[in-house]
Order: structure tokens, then C-alpha cells, then sequence
């Protein structure tokens, strides 16, 4: 239940930083943006591969 509760909390965290970062008014060269919007993405990704982590382990541990 624990890992259910921090996959949420990290895909919440993950997407509104990701969207703030985004959409924040920086004054920075075209390269310097793509360079930030790269490094930024796996943020938002870590929240969904906890969640299939969780799934994965709670059907290891329940399966019979």
C-alpha cells in the first residue's frame, strides 16, 4: 500500500514539474530548451515505472 501511495505522489509531483518547468518564462537559447525539456522528462516518467514496479511486485507476492 506504501508503493501505491508514492506512485501517486511521484506522477503528481513528476507532471506538475515538469508542466511549471515547461512553462516557465526563461530567457534562454533554443538548445538551452530542448537540453532543459530532456533532462526534465524522466521526472515525470518515474511515477508511472514506480507503479508498474508496485504491480509487478504485488502479483510476485500474492500469487499462489
Amino acid at each position: 500500500m506504501p508503493a501505491a501511495f508514492g506512485t501517486v505522489a511521484c506522477s503528481v509531483y513528476g507532471v506538475l514539474f515538469v508542466w511549471t518547468t515547461l512553462h516557465a518564462h526563461m530567457d534562454i537559447t533554443p538548445w538551452g530548451d530542448w537540453l532543459m525539456t530532456a533532462c526534465c522528462l524522466p521526472v515525470a516518467a518515474w511515477g508511472p515505472l514506480l507503479g508498474a514496479v508496485t504491480v509487478h511486485d504485488y502479483r510476485r507476492r500474492t500469487r499462489g
